[in-house]
């Protein structure tokens, strides 16, 4: 029995994801069918691929939107108004109770759905200011999207704040669902592990993006106040920068570049610490998937952290500051004993956030509208 036909507009989708919005799109579509809600997704087309149905699942593979570069709408807007427009063409034939976009780029769509009268909902995964060092016409964007929408869902109370501060939103319009964390999916022997650590030692982890957003530049500054630390970071962005600024400031450093699913939880079991040193962290999926996996966190406030306790599940430094950063990675690993705490209780706190319960409160958001 399908309880409710919702319309959900993301832009990526496994197998094509950047980061923690196609994999946040996937696992809820697949958990609220379960819950008997008809889910029709909408997402450029990628290359040569084809919509497809999946049970209560419905992909609609939009063509003629981007080029093959996943992110090309930056500096090519246009490409978002083409985008809404048709999906508006498909909206009046699969005729859904609910329309449901993902952050700034769903917006327009989301506005010619409100003027075809249909209900709507936005999940704002993130601001345009977390994002840029300067502000850009975005922040505009999802101001008009928050306007638009019936009902706002965000990630965290620290962006329900945001959200209610910078574009004037009633707090009451706001739900707070978090994301939930996956299951490690993967088993890793100890010589695997051991396999790790004889390669880089007694490691410090950062996996993300390097970019403004995720301050990886602090933990290279730390890096010079730690005594002989090795730090290891995964993942693509400006590592030319960071290599350059590693070697001038003598830090033992090594860059992997992007890495595979498999890898970057093995690097997590392997890791001596996992770092996040965002300046700006909406969730935290990987820190989520760090303590998921019994690592021992350091991290500067992130909406995960609301639900963790301070150091009892990880421990917590001032965001840009590396000096803080430096000391409390050094508590850290000169206390292994008090690591393997802080990776147990952590683990036992994200074990809490599945994404059938992120499923469960969104199907709730549909029907109070």
């Amino acid at each position: 029995m399908i309880e409710i036909k919702v319309a959900m507009i993301g832009w990526e989708y496994p197998p094509h994801i950047v980061g923690g919005l196609g994999k946040h799109c996937f696992n809820l579509a697949n958990e609220l069918t379960k819950l008997g809600v008809e889910v029709d997704f909408f997402s450029p087309q990628f290359f040569d691929e084809s919509s497809y149905d999946d049970g209560n699942f419905h992909m609609h593979k939009i063509p003629g939107v981007i080029n093959g570069r996943l992110y090309s709408h930056y500096s090519m807007n246009e490409n978002v108004s083409s985008y809404a427009e048709k999906i508006a063409n498909e909206l009046n034939l699969i005729r859904p109770d609910v329309v449901h976009g993902h952050d700034w780029i769903s917006v327009d769509a989301l506005k010619r759905a409100k003027e075809l009268g249909y209900k709507t909902v936005l999940t704002l995964h993130s601001l345009d200011f977390m994002r840029s060092e300067m502000p850009t016409k975005v922040s505009s964007i999802e101001r008009e999207g928050c306007n638009i929408a019936d009902k706002i869902i965000t990630v965290s109370n620290y962006m329900k704040e945001q959200i209610s501060r910078r574009y004037g939103v009633d707090e009451k319009k706001i739900s707070v669902i978090y994301n939930g964390i996956e299951n490690v999916l993967y088993h890793f022997s100890e010589s695997e592990i051991e396999s790790v650590r004889e390669k880089f030692g007694k490691f410090v982890l950062f996996l993300g993006r390097l970019t403004y957003q995720k301050g990886p530049e602090y933990l290279v500054y730390a890096g010079k106040l730690l005594h002989g630390a090795h730090i290891v970071f995964a993942g693509s962005g400006d590592a030319d920068g960071l290599k350059t600024l590693s070697k001038s400031l003598g830090v033992d450093a090594t860059f992997l570049g992007f890495v595979s699913e498999r890898e970057k939880f093995l690097l997590y079991k392997a890791a001596a610490i996992y770092v996040s040193s965002s300046i700006y962290e909406p969730f935290g999926i990987t820190i989520g998937e760090a303590l998921k996996s019994s690592a021992a966190v350091v991290s500067a406030h992130a909406g995960i952290t609301e639900l963790l306790e301070d150091g009892r599940d990880y421990l917590e430094f001032k965001a840009r500051d590396s000096y803080d950063l430096a000391s409390k990675i050094e508590i850290v690993l000169n206390d292994e004993g008090f690591a393997r705490e802080l990776g147990k209780n952590g683990k036992r706190k994200v074990d809490e956030l599945t994404w059938e319960k992120c499923a469960r409160e969104t199907l709730k958001v549909y029907k109070r509208i």
